[in-house]
Order: structure tokens, then C-alpha cells, then sequence
């Protein structure tokens, strides 16, 4: 919610690029050594694993973790399609995006089942954090749905989970997509900022665009859709013999 008038190029939101983030580009360094193999962490090709072994090796830290408050608000679950039955799944009727949804659930298992052998604690944690249904789901999860991707420098893309910024809600439409901008100058590890691109009166619901994505996509990494998406589409099969018929 605006609580003052936005101005086109004002800035909506301003957080530290590494003290108050879950931020891979400033991660140098594995962040959870205590947690799981730094060279294992280090050489992993997913993103979503990295981001998800360090949240759950936050979440374990308890009290003690700097993000401890931000970790209390995420919900359990968070009702992307991740988390359906496949009962579930089936009621959609919509043969592409159930297909999509159980390839990317085993792409997720297969990864999470790889980390068992290079993570640190007790058997019988590391058994629990990577079961069906666990906290490392249960991170994946997390990080997929709440996790920004911004210009790091002019080469690269930097995946980044910013507690604040992930509870603002998505409007696909032209005028809620926003600038990420990263001033190197500001503090210690710079400043990152995001600028609006139209104009909020005070009271006004603040949105941002979390990029050019369809239902599909929405609903599958969300748990929402939005009416009048203008990136949506539908993908139809056997049209032509459908229209022989």
C-alpha cells in the first residue's frame, strides 16, 4: 500500500544488496557450511537447490538466524501446483500444465535426493529434510515462488530473495513491471533499488510484475492465475481432427 504519491521513477522499495538478502551473486562463499559440503553447494548447476539449502540451514539456526522474523512469515504451504496430489493435478483437465508440474516435481526430487549424501547433520535430519513433503521441498517451494531475478551486472542475471519485497502482489500488465537498479556506491555491498514505471496515489495498492509469465506459469509456481493475463496463452492438440470431426 502507497503511503505517500509515487511518482513515475520513484523509488518503491530499497534494501542492502547483501546484508538483508538471500542473494547468490554476493555469495561468494557457500553461506551454510554447517549445513551441507561447501564444494557440493558451491558446484551445483540449480539455483533453486543453493537457494533452498541455505534457507533451510537459516531456519534451523532458529532465533539466532538474522533472517529469523522474515522466516516466520513464509507460509508452509504455499499453493503452487508443487504441493497438489496428483489426484489434484488430474482435476485440471489440462493435460500441458499437469505434464509440466510432475516433470518439474521430479526435476525437484532428483536434486534434493543428490544433496542427501553432502549434507552435514544426522542421518536421521538429513532423512527428514529431504523426504517427500520436507523442508527442502518445502524451501524449493519457497524460493521458486518468492525469489526476484534482477541485473547483477551487464553480463549476468542474479537470482535474489528479498524478505518485503516477496509479499507485494504480481499485476502482469505494462505499467506494474518495474526497474531493478544497483547502486555499487551506497553502504558497503551497494544499495538495490526497485523505481516505479506509473504513478500511485496514497492508499493505493502497490503492485510489481514478476515478469512476462502465463497462467500456466502462474498457477504452477504461484498457486494463482490472473484474469485478463495479457501473456497467457493455451496450448491446443489434435486441433485439426478435432475440427474434421
Amino acid at each position: 500500500m502507497a503511503i505517500e504519491d509515487i511518482s513515475p521513477g520513484d523509488c518503491l522499495f530499497a534494501f542492502p544488496a547483501a546484508s538483508a538478502t538471500f542473494n547468490l551473486a554476493m555469495t561468494r562463499k557457500c553461506p551454510c557450511p554447517e549445513l551441507v559440503d561447501a564444494v557440493f553447494w558451491q558446484e551445483s548447476e540449480s539455483w533453486v537447490l543453493k537457494m533452498a539449502l541455505w534457507l533451510v540451514a537459516e531456519e534451523l539456526k532458529g532465533s539466532t538466524s538474522r533472517f529469523f522474523g522474515y522466516i516466520k512469515t513464509l507460509p508452509r504451504v504455499s499453493g503452487s501446483l508443487l504441493t497438489w496430489q496428483s489426484s489434484q493435478l488430474a482435476q485440471l483437465n489440462y493435460a500441458p500444465l499437469e505434464t509440466q508440474v510432475l516433470k518439474t516435481r521430479a526435476q525437484m526430487r532428483q536434486a534434493i535426493v543428490r544433496s542427501l549424501p553432502h549434507l552435514k547433520c544426522s542421518p536421521e535430519t538429513a532423512a527428514e529434510l529431504t523426504a517427500p513433503g520436507g523442508s527442502l521441498e518445502w524451501a524449493w517451494d519457497m524460493s521458486l515462488s518468492r525469489t526476484f531475478t534482477f541485473q547483477w551486472v551487464a553480463t549476468s542475471l542474479n537470482k535474489v530473495l528479498v524478505p518485503g519485497l516477496c509479499m507485494i502482489n504480481h499485476d502482469s500488465r505494462p505499467e506494474f513491471h518495474t526497474t531493478f537498479q544497483y547502486d555499487r556506491t551506497a553502504g558497503t555491498d551497494g544499495m538495490m533499488r526497485i523505481l516505479s514505471q506509473r504513478s500511485y496515489h496514497v492508499g493505493e495498492q502497490v503492485f510489481l510484475a514478476y515478469g512476462d509469465k502465463s497462467n500456466d506459469n502462474l498457477l504452477q509456481n504461484y498457486g494463482f492465475s490472473q484474469e485478463g493475463n495479457i501473456f497467457d496463452n493455451f496450448r491446443l492438440f489434435s486441433l485439426l481432427t478435432w475440427l474434421q470431426q
